[in-house]
């Protein structure tokens, strides 16, 4: 198994990371933590200045190598074990392939075994996968991650439109902190539009 490799970056471009071990050279999708670093030190060693051996040229990318059916085989790279064990047990679940698990590692970054774990409901906030498919993913979820929070669907729903007012009042010009105030002691479960008017009134009068 091919859990991680260490060499000396060659080159990036878009989310690919080409990195050289040894004899051999690789190439990963690479998240955008792990292009982060890579891309500080490839500029550190390009400076004329630099005298830094090829140790400290090195980095180490923690690797999952997915064989698709379709498609060839990629290695995903991570920066830390906690996005790549991330990867891995969220490709285990029905539903979940390797692009969407992708993307939930990518947008959670080295917080996401931690969300998963205590916060699985949002996953409702990664783009384009929305409140319905995350809450049929989310009782899977819970039970490969061992989730400590059981979310009940109401919960989520909740939770996903609190966030959507928080957006709303927040594209109206005011901080997040003014727009929790505003939403607090509102029974979520009212149409989106009543609450609104609700809040904003509340924040007109404060």
């Amino acid at each position: 198994m091919l859990r991680s490799i260490k060499g000396v970056p060659l080159k990036i471009y878009g989310n690919f990371l080409d990195i050289s071990v040894g004899n051999f050279s690789f190439r990963v999708v690479a998240t955008s933590s792990l292009l982060e670093k890579t891309s500080l030190l490839l500029d550190r060693s390009s400076k004329p200045s630099s005298r830094k051996s090829k140790e400290e040229l090195q980095v180490e990318v923690f690797t999952s190598v997915v064989y698709g059916k379709d498609e060839p085989v990629l290695i995903y790279g991570f920066s830390c074990e906690d996005e790549k064990d991330a990867f891995d047990k969220l490709i285990t679940i029905t539903g979940i392939g390797p692009k969407l698990a992708f993307r939930i590692v990518e947008f959670f970054g080295k917080d996401v075994m931690n969300v998963l774990k205590d916060s699985p409901h949002r996953i409702s906030e990664v783009p384009r996968i929305g409140l319905k498919k995350a809450r049929a993913l989310l009782p899977a979820i819970e039970d490969v991650f061992g989730s400590s929070s059981r979310e009940t669907h109401e919960t989520v729903e909740l939770k996903s439109k609190k966030n959507s007012l928080l957006t709303a009042l927040r594209n109206l010009g005011f901080t997040r902190r003014e727009a929790e105030a505003m939403l607090e002691g509102i029974d979520l479960r009212r149409p989106e539009r009543d609450i609104l008017i609700e809040a904003l009134k509340k924040g007109a009068s404060e």
